[in-house]
């Protein structure tokens, strides 16, 4: 068991770095679009 915990870390890690990308990608998204509105 104690095996998979590095694996399960990375996994989580990764899941991180994507939800952290998705979040700058929505934040770009809105920020191009608060200027295209103004």
């Amino acid at each position: 068991m104690a095996d998979d915990i590095p694996a399960v870390r990375r996994s989580h890690y990764v899941c991180q770095r994507r939800s952290v990308a998705l979040d700058r990608t929505l934040i770009s998204n809105s920020v191009a679009q608060y200027r295209i509105t103004q």
